[in-house]
């Protein structure tokens, strides 16, 4: 493996949250982050996986607020999808209003998110939150 680039480190990243091997995971991310401090695409990584398969949302959750705590590199996941699927891993928590906010920071940073879905459907949504998302954006 290749001890200056994250991709590897997301390759393993999601095979370790695919066996549920935590320990090898969190061994995993720490030594990413001192590998290629830069880049935290392994958490994001890490933590898609977790969502996707329904297992772990605050392990999701502390993974993504790692990924937000740096600028996203090159064309990793954006901050917008990063904030979306933190809503995701709040949500299925139970933590509904912590899940819109998420929901409207990722809408701020990019009007198309499919947060936009997720606040319509959500309890907590004010009918502006709705109304605002279901809105065309005017073209520059």
């Amino acid at each position: 493996m290749d001890g200056g680039r994250a991709e590897a480190y997301c390759v393993l990243a999601v095979s370790y949250a695919d066996r549920a091997n935590w320990s090898a995971l969190e061994a995993l991310l720490s030594s990413a982050a001192q590998a290629v401090p830069e880049d935290a695409a392994p958490y994001y990584r890490a933590a898609d996986r977790l969502l996707t398969s329904g297992r772990e949302p605050a392990r999701s959750e502390r993974y993504l607020r790692a990924y937000l705590a740096r600028d996203p590199e090159g064309n990793q996941p954006t901050a917008a999808e990063a904030h979306w699927k933190l809503g995701l891993a709040l949500r299925a928590q139970g933590r509904e209003a912590e899940a819109a906010r998420e929901w409207r920071t990722a809408l701020q940073l990019d009007p198309e998110s499919p947060a936009a879905r997720e606040l319509k459907s959500s309890r907590t949504a004010s009918a502006a939150d709705v109304s605002n998302s279901a809105q065309p954006r005017a073209a520059n």
